[in-house]
């Protein structure tokens, strides 16, 4: 694949159309050159061109595996790692009784903080975005930053006010702490493996309760 997107890179006489749902070959050769063909019949097909270069480098460089679902996506939930995307479905189930595949909801897991990168996409497309953050305390400065992208109706940033409670895991801990210490499970555990601890709960179908700044998620990007 690789070699392939190097060979049409390479290739600078000819205008090539190509045809695509390869997440790797659209960050390959550049998002600035995508054009999206919405599913939707009613919606026109849009191009990526005002991408800032940046950004653009920033997906050369780690190309992303759901880029293509994000971008065509009416609505995405992000979120900072896999514990989160683990749990979203049971929490999406817990508060509208529905799971995100029957509303057409995409939750992506951006394994990181380069939620910028994915709001300057999201700047250019129609879909309605919501963030689901730690607020790490608010220490940095980039929750300010992540709220600069916010579009009234369709770009919000959703994290725990709390500034004592840093991380999803805190938050989700002190939110179900009589339950938690029920089934002997410490806030250490939860923070030791974060993907086992995620799994683990999601196969014993515990029924947690959502943390307030993801139930508020849900309903924003929801309706």
């Amino acid at each position: 694949m690789r070699y392939i997107i190097q060979m049409i890179d390479n290739i600078t006489r000819t205008q090539m159309f190509i045809t695509t749902h390869n997440s790797m070959i659209c960050s390959g050769l550049n998002l600035k050159n995508l054009i999206i063909l919405p599913k939707n019949s009613n919606k026109h097909p849009f191009s990526l061109i005002d991408l800032n270069d940046e950004t653009c480098r920033y997906f050369l460089k780690a190309p992303v595996a759901d880029i293509i679902r994000y971008v065509l996506a009416n609505k995405v939930i992000l979120v900072e790692g896999p514990s989160e995307y683990i749990l979203f479905d049971n929490f999406y189930k817990k508060i509208v009784n529905r799971g995100l595949y029957d509303d057409k909801i995409a939750v992506i897991d951006i394994r990181g903080l380069s939620f910028k990168r994915y709001l300057e996409i999201a700047r250019l497309t129609s879909a309605k975005v919501a963030v689901v953050t730690d607020n790490d305390g608010f220490k940095s400065k980039r929750i300010d930053n992540l709220l600069k992208y916010e579009i009234d109706n369709r770009i919000k940033i959703f994290y725990n006010s709390n500034s004592i409670l840093t991380t999803f895991e805190s938050v989700l801990y002190e939110k179900n702490k009589d339950l938690f210490e029920k089934m002997n499970i410490s806030i250490e555990s939860l923070l030791k493996d974060k993907t086992e601890s995620a799994l683990e709960l999601v196969n014993k179908n515990v029924g947690l309760d959502v943390p307030d700044y993801i139930k508020d998620a849900i309903e924003w990007v929801r309706n």
